[in-house]
């Protein structure tokens, strides 16, 4: 019981470090998800 606790407070804490660095770095997060769903696009038009 207290390892899931530890578990989930661990969680919490990594996803608030996450949303800290997201807002500080979300151009830098963002823009290479676009390009990444640019090529998979690009991908998929040449393969239909």
């Amino acid at each position: 019981m207290i390892i899931y606790l530890l578990l989930y407070l661990y969680s919490f804490i990594f996803s608030f470090f996450i949303v800290n660095v997201l807002n500080f770095n979300f151009i830098y997060f963002i823009s290479p998800c676009i390009g990444f769903v640019k090529i998979f696009s690009v991908y998929f038009d040449d393969y239909r």
